[in-house]
C-alpha cells in the first residue's frame, strides 16, 4: 500500500470517527419521531440508547488518538510500517 493511500484511509477513518456521534443524534431523532417520541424522552426510556450514545461520543477521542499517532510517525522518514505493525505497549531500544 503507497503512503498516499495509506493516508487517504487514515484520514477517511478519522472524518467517520469524529462525524459518528452526529449521525447517531440524528438517527435517535428519527428513531424517536416515528415513535411519537422527542429526542430526550427517547434517551430517558432506553437505557441501552444512552450507553450507545456514550460510546458513541468517545469515538471522536479515538480519532484524535490516531490522527496524532500519525502525525507522529509522518514525521520520521521511513517509519510508515511502524504505524499499524508496531503495538504502543512494545519497548523501544
Amino acid at each position: 500500500m503507497t503512503r498516499k493511500n495509506l493516508s487517504r484511509m487514515v484520514h477517511f477513518v478519522i472524518i467517520l470517527l469524529v462525524i459518528a456521534p452526529i449521525l447517531y443524534v440524528a438517527l435517535l431523532t428519527f428513531q424517536g419521531n416515528a415513535q411519537g417520541l422527542g429526542l430526550l424522552e427517547n434517551l430517558t426510556t432506553n437505557v441501552s440508547t444512552v450507553i450507545s450514545l456514550m460510546s458513541a461520543c468517545i469515538l471522536p477521542f479515538a480519532g484524535f488518538l490516531i490522527k496524532s499517532k500519525w502525525d507522529q510517525i509522518d514525521q520520521t522518514q521511513d517509519s510508515l510500517g511502524q504505524f499499524y505493525l508496531k503495538s504502543p505497549l512494545e519497548k523501544t531500544v
